[in-house]
């Protein structure tokens, strides 16, 4: 059986954004690391550390929105322990919604981390090319972040990415998978 190879570019122009909009006391908070394993039937395995900054309140909760759009499932949120979070899901007409709630109020910052499955990601460009669109949800310029983008083994070849994005930091390949690092 021939098996045809996919030629993946990244672009910078999504609607979604891969790290969620979150609040704490009406600021975002920042997504220090997010790493996006593409599968071979193109579905993507989505792998965020979040950072809850300092707070003289004490930080308790968490909020973040995942597009129906994108079909999430396999949510899990846990603690830096590896402890699961309790957290609520809410759905409305194009998000479902999470509340994730903290055992005790932190005030020297916080880290966890939330992962998920989401499908419809990768786009056919025409010619054989398909496209990975992302964008963070503030100006990532203001947030010291990396992406990391993991193309499998097989099929999937890296072409390039769009020049709203910084140039990767790293393009390497690690046991024959292609890991594309971009930083801000």
């Amino acid at each position: 059986m021939h098996r045809r190879t996919v030629a993946i570019a990244l672009l910078g122009s999504a609607v979604l954004a891969w790290t969620m909009a979150s609040a704490v006391a009406g600021a975002p908070i920042p997504a220090v690391e997010t790493t996006l394993n593409i599968e071979e039937s193109g579905a993507i395995h989505v792998w965020v550390l979040q950072t809850v900054p300092e707070s003289t309140e004490g930080v308790t909760s968490y909020h973040f929105d995942l597009q129906k759009t994108y079909s999430p499932e396999n949510v899990a949120v846990y603690g830096a322990a590896g402890q699961p979070l309790k957290y609520r899901v809410t759905e409305n007409s194009d998000l479902y919604s999470y509340d994730v709630s903290f055992d005790r109020p932190y005030y020297d910052g916080y880290q966890f981390t939330v992962e998920y499955d989401c499908h419809k990601r990768i786009i056919y460009e025409g010619s054989g090319v398909y496209s990975l669109s992302m964008r963070p949800p503030m100006d990532a310029r203001m947030i010291d972040r990396t992406y990391t983008i993991v193309l499998p083994p097989a099929n999937f070849t890296y072409i390039g990415y769009n020049a709203a994005l910084d140039h990767p930091v790293s393009v390497t390949s690690v046991g024959g998978s292609t890991r594309i690092t971009f930083h801000n």
